[in-house]
């Protein structure tokens, strides 16, 4: 007979070899660092207490060429910096060599909130294949939904200018525009379900900032204890239990079964996609909850500071805001787009590819600011040598100079040669219009869209590890800036005239190689009047 003194002993014996792997796990982590530095004798620049790794991407870069260099930021470890000329080599390796999941099962500590765990084809195929199928109707809901999230979010005042929390109110919007195509109408509207995926979204990206606060040797420990751990798993069990009514809607339905049937349905059809790719053993609440749960964190997370960074560029330079205005206006008057009662109007995806400049200010935001100073991180899974003879061995953490990359005039088409044609000045100024003008040039008409991705424009990665969900995604930063343009007007806190400038702008935030557009930027809005 099992005694409750047998029991505690038990487990405290399970607790003490356990700490004891751990404690083994991390020295060999650490041991495991060191070897790496001593088989690759290359330079080190920045230091765990530098506040701004962006500096020692660029040092790099300019003292070390097409040669590889580490760099050390925050808590992390050091990172090798690889020469863009190995980027297609690299990453034409497979997963199970050169892994990208690993690496953000690391970064993102996946052991608690999932990411880059468990493989989730269903999610990947979705967004491929049916996504990409019917993005055409899915942009003209996310603008429907725009409409409405900025009206619920944004002051309907046409006298008085509000003080708003730029990135509070983007991060409202996009879990709206998200949650009506992941889960579609009524969940996407209801309180619960925006302020959950809100909040898994912030508890994600928080346990990392938390964690990477604390010394490595002491991370394993307390990471666990993170009250953002404890949140996260709140969370998930909430999802699923939403989920539930749906999943089972969806089989009585034969939702799952047919595509075309479900493509139409108001519970959203990414639902019905997801579902209907899921073998027959795993189609559970649980699974769903989680698919739509890390779905959310994919297009929320990253999207809301794609159109913060915009938005607040907007501000900073509002020069752009009347040609954009304009631009949209023409298109209208073109195609032919009426609004409709409430004033609201819809651009059919090819209205909407007429942009040009609106999608040329996206992408040269996202040139000027990054949400990293390196790019396409990966795990070395076993040694690898490559075709310049250098070997880089297990367990090393590689990425390339993004940062770099997009603010050099050595960059291909950054050059002064390849802009001459064109009014552009060089990378070191923001130029909003940059990307249309080089589209204006003969025989470059398609080139240089925000979705583009080449070994110059890496904000998406490139190859076949290039983000399948970008057109989505910029789809709903586009629907955003539009019905901002035309609905209201935005000014930086105390800019009376309207005159912009970087001084008066809000710093961003800054962690390890990752940068993002500050969380309490705050910006003043007013609604425009009518005609």
């Amino acid at each position: 007979m099992c005694t409750i003194e047998s029991l505690q002993s038990l487990r405290a014996s399970h607790f003490f070899y356990g700490l004891f792997g751990l404690v083994v796990g991390v020295g060999l982590g650490f041991v495991r660092q060191y070897l790496l530095r001593t088989r690759l004798d290359f330079p080190v620049f920045g230091s765990p207490r530098d506040p701004n790794p962006r500096d020692a991407v660029l040092e790099g870069q300019a003292k070390c060429g097409d040669s590889p260099y580490f760099v050390t930021s925050s808590q992390q470890h050091r990172t090798l910096v690889l020469p863009m000329s190995l980027y297609t080599e690299v990453n034409s390796h497979p997963e199970k060599v050169v892994s990208f999941r690993k690496i953000v099962k690391d970064t993102m500590y996946g052991r608690y909130t999932d990411i880059g765990g468990t493989e989730r084809p269903e999610l990947l195929d979705a967004i491929r294949q049916d996504l990409m199928r019917n993005l055409g109707r899915v942009i003209e809901d996310v603008q429907d939904e725009t409409h409405h999230a900025l009206a619920a979010e944004l002051p309907d005042s046409a006298e008085q200018w509000t003080q708003t929390n730029a990135f509070a109110k983007v991060l409202q919007v996009v879990a709206r525009l998200s949650g009506r195509v992941f889960v579609g109408l009524p969940l996407a509207r209801e309180p619960e379900w925006i302020a959950a995926s809100i909040r898994y979204t912030v508890n994600a990206a928080g346990i990392r900032h938390q964690a990477n606060e604390w010394n490595a040797l002491v991370r394993p420990f307390v990471v666990p204890f993170l009250p953002a751990v404890r949140a996260i798993r709140t969370q998930r069990r909430r999802a699923r239990e939403l989920m539930r009514p749906l999943l089972e809607e969806l089989l009585l339905s034969d939702a799952a079964d047919n595509r075309e049937k479900s493509a139409g349905a108001s519970r959203g059809s990414f639902l019905s996609w997801i579902v209907a790719r899921m073998p027959w053993d795993i189609k559970t609440a649980q699974r769903l909850g989680d698919d739509q749960l890390l779905l959310t964190f994919a297009a929320i997370h990253t999207t809301s500071i794609t159109a913060t960074a915009a938005i607040m560029d907007l501000a900073t330079y509002p020069q752009h805001i009347e040609p954009l205005r304009q631009e949209i206006e023409q298109v209208l008057a073109e195609e032919g787009i009426e609004e409709n009662a409430d004033g609201h109007v819809v651009f059919p995806k090819p209205a909407m590819a007429r942009l040009k400049k609106l999608d040329s200010f996206i992408k040269e935001s996202q040139r000027w600011s990054p949400m990293g100073y390196t790019i396409s991180s990966r795990m070395i899974m076993q040694d690898v040598t490559l075709s310049t003879g250098l070997t880089l061995p297990k367990g090393a953490m590689i990425t390339f100079p993004q940062y770099a990359v997009h603010t050099s005039p050595d960059t291909p088409t950054l050059s002064p040669a390849y802009n001459a044609p064109t009014p552009n000045p060089g990378p070191d100024v923001f130029a909003g219009f940059r990307f249309a003008n080089l589209r204006s040039v003969p025989g470059r008409e398609t080139r240089h869209q925000v979705v583009t991705t080449s070994l110059d424009s890496l904000t998406f990665g490139h190859g076949p590890h290039a983000c399948p969900g970008r057109f989505f995604a910029v789809a709903e930063v586009k629907a955003l800036l539009i019905d901002l343009l035309r609905n209201y007007d935005i000014r930086l806190v105390g800019d009376v005239e309207g005159e912009g400038g970087e001084g008066r702008r809000p710093g961003d935030g800054r962690h390890g190689l990752s940068r993002r557009v500050g969380m309490h930027c705050v910006l003043e809005v007013r609604r425009r009047a009518r005609g």
